[in-house]
């Protein structure tokens, strides 16, 4: 698969850094649909790019390695601004609770037989308890100041808002 370049991107498209949205410098259509996964992919000679990525090549050249980020946790959000470089870790501690969370904090639980809520967080694949706590609010803490510690500025609070 041929590698798309900035040049080539920029020939096609027009991209506003203030809104994130490309348009199709031909039309002047705004460019890409929304996909199953709630991320915007425009389609460039039969390939398609999620639009976060091509806002990453279109300002700094480079398509990266790495994953893009999206501060706000917003998928639709490609202001440049909104995205920065992240590695899967990182990207993965900046998610709000899975739906399946039935605390609705991240990174808490409650255990019916010890009458606790337990914490515990991922870091670099292994998983650490963080203890055992007597409240949702207290849990809550001890996840987001463990989250603050390993991730810095990539950590959400157990309730899914930024640290």
């Amino acid at each position: 698969m041929k590698i798309l370049t900035q040049k080539e991107l920029t020939e096609r498209l027009l991209y506003d850094e203030k809104t994130g949205v490309f348009v199709w410098r031909k039309t002047g259509a705004v460019a890409g649909g929304l996909c199953g996964n709630g991320y915007i992919q425009i389609r460039i000679s039969t390939v398609r790019y999620s639009a976060h990525r091509l806002a990453w090549l279109y300002v700094y050249g480079v398509t990266p390695a790495l994953q893009i980020d999206h501060i706000n946790r917003v998928k639709t959000d490609n202001r440049i601004s909104n995205l920065r470089l992240a590695t899967r870790s990182q990207n993965m501690i900046n998610t709000p609770p899975p739906t399946t969370n039935k605390t609705g904090v991240k990174g808490v639980s409650y255990c019916k037989k010890a009458r606790k809520y337990r914490a515990r967080c991922w870091v670099n694949q292994k998983r650490y308890h963080l203890g055992w706590f007597d409240s949702i609010d207290g849990a809550a803490s001890a996840y987001k100041d463990f989250a603050i510690k390993h991730y810095g500025a990539f950590a959400v609070d157990g309730r899914g808002s930024a640290a």
